[in-house]
């Protein structure tokens, strides 16, 4: 049975399990707090400890202040975990996770981690730190997990939002949720153009993803941060979870750990 799992950031203590087949989910709660996590066959790979589950690798940094919020993980083809993070202009990074448990920085001056992705050759990594409005993309070693090679593909005008959240299709073209934009938009990471638009009747969107057996239904999920009454009023759905059916199909995650 397929899965959606979410964690929100308003109720970091818990996670959201929905089974899409029966369109219902229950909520599960956490040891702690949690802004990150990954999965593997359910449950089997967790940033943080879930109550109760005995197959559970606890990935959290302990006493580093740089880290508590941290943001946009994905496991890598490497079967690396590679995780951002959140703080003052330009103070923070982009960690690479062993399977062992030990960090590296392999990037610096990050303000607002989120989408990460690899291409479908696993040889380029793309990146957004999203107060720059832009995609980054980097040459991507697989036997090292490391990065080189930056540069800009893809400038976000300010009328679109701000980029947050990404995943890739099995084109290898880029789907971005658009903070303050809404829509999520396909860009083509080769051209830096826009190839399609989705609409979605919520502005704050955060992240997407390609879901299901063909992996055609795309999740967006949605912010309900600083919602004002007037926000309220006109997008009542604020905060929610969309599905939209899609006509290309998007990828397999990675599993963390190999």
């Amino acid at each position: 049975m397929t899965s959606l799992f979410i964690v929100s950031i308003l109720r970091p203590e818990r996670i959201l399990v929905a089974m899409l087949a029966k369109k219902s989910g229950l909520w599960h709660p956490l040891n702690r707090a949690s802004s990150c996590w990954d999965c593997r066959m359910a449950f089997t790979v967790l940033i943080l400890k879930r109550k109760n589950s005995p197959s559970i690798a606890i990935l959290c940094r302990e006493n580093r202040k740089s880290l508590e919020r941290r943001k946009g993980g994905k496991a890598g083809p490497d079967g690396r975990f590679y995780v951002g993070c959140m703080g003052e202009k330009q103070s923070d990074g982009l960690y690479r996770i062993e399977a062992d448990g030990r960090w590296t920085e392999i990037e610096s001056g990050i303000t607002c981690s989120n989408g990460l992705v690899w291409s479908l050759d696993n040889r380029t990594f793309y990146y957004i730190d999203s107060p720059t409005r832009s995609v980054v993309a980097y040459d991507f070693d697989i036997e090292k997990g490391e990065l080189s090679n930056r540069r800009t593909i893809i400038d976000v005008d300010p009328g679109m939002g701000i980029p947050d959240g990404m995943t890739i299709d099995l084109k290898g073209m880029l789907w971005i949720a658009h903070w303050q934009g809404w829509h999520v938009r396909r860009w083509d990471p080769n051209t830096g153009n826009v190839l399609q638009e989705v609409p979605i009747p919520v502005k704050r969107l955060t992240s997407c993803a390609f879901v299901g057996a063909d992996y055609q239904d795309l999740y967006v999920t949605t912010s309900s941060v600083e919602v004002t009454d007037k926000d309220w009023a006109g997008e009542p759905q604020t905060g929610g979870l969309f599905r939209i059916r899609m006509d290309v199909a998007g990828v397999p995650c990675f599993a963390f750990g190999g």
